[in-house]
């Protein structure tokens, strides 16, 4: 494992506009890692481990050529700013936070995220524990699956059984091809999505799951407290069965649910699946 510290020095010297690094780089404590403009890529896995507070990493590629890009065992008030992060496995995750790791109050700005074609795992999962994972915003981004995915883009998971993951947002995102899913969530508290567009979803045949799902972990909580505003969906047609949108009685608490300013271009077939509770506003969408 090296540092940043090294893994700057490592960048700064090669002349060339790639860069190799055969170890994970650690992310600790007010470290600023400068990709200078540079594509580099990462031989092991994790390539990336975070575990650090006030960190920064802005400005290139990174590519996870033999697992998970971003470890995150622990952050608080991380930034990443404008990046390209890739990886080469469809089975391996871009952002994961799991069991007893934690993030708080990151932020994730600009850039793209992209997996390969027929992507196995999502480009983000946090699946933890307890409530770990609070306060982080992903914003302004590009997601591209490439097409045929088997998993969700974004899933948001907490595993326990009186407590949730709380007050997290995904703003102005960009979803190219998320025929398996855009964000799905299980047993989240204040969760807000704000500028969802879902483009290209005609490409690889029927979208085969719901869009956006907000739900329960099997033993969890429901999830509480949810705000959806400005979902688009400009192409694509939904499998039997899924839908655009899809919030359940046995998944969400009857309060404090808003989902407004659905809609999309004529023959795109919106639909939605929402319980009567739920304040709707500006819905353009077939009911399901």
């Amino acid at each position: 494992m090296i540092s940043v510290t090294e893994a700057n020095a490592l960048i700064a010297a090669e002349p060339s506009g790639i860069v190799t690094i055969a170890d994970t780089v650690r992310i600790g404590d007010r470290d600023n890692w400068f990709l200078a403009g540079k594509e580099v890529l990462l031989l092991a896995d994790p390539a990336v481990v975070i575990d650090g507070r006030h960190w920064t990493v802005t400005g290139g590629r990174l590519k996870a050529m033999s697992g998970v890009l971003f470890d995150c065992l622990r952050s608080t008030c991380g930034l990443i700013l404008n990046v390209w992060a890739s990886g080469a496995l469809k089975g391996k995750e871009l952002f994961r936070c799991i069991d007893g790791n934690s993030c708080y109050d990151t932020n994730v700005i600009g850039g793209e995220w992209s997996k390969p074609q027929s992507m196995t795992a999502p480009i983000v999962r946090v699946d933890v524990g307890g409530p770990t994972y609070n306060r982080n915003t992903w914003q302004g981004i590009r997601f591209q699956t490439n097409g045929l995915p088997a998993a969700p883009v974004v899933h948001l998971r907490c595993a326990n059984v009186a407590n949730w993951i709380y007050g997290n947002t995904f703003r102005d995102i960009n979803f190219e091809i998320p025929n398996a899913g855009a964000i799905h969530l299980e047993s989240c508290f204040q969760t807000t999505m704000d500028g969802m567009h879902i483009y290209d979803a005609d490409m690889y045949g029927p979208i085969t799951d719901d869009l956006i799902r907000v739900g329960k972990f099997a033993t969890g909580l429901k999830s509480k407290d949810t705000r959806l505003s400005t979902y688009a969906r400009l192409s694509g047609a939904l499998a039997a069965g899924k839908v655009d949108i899809r919030i359940s009685d046995d998944g969400h608490y009857a309060e404090n649910v808003i989902v407004e300013q659905v809609g999309g271009i004529d023959g795109a077939g919106l639909t939605v699946a929402l319980p009567s509770w739920v304040t709707q506003r500006c819905i353009r969408a077939m009911a399901a």
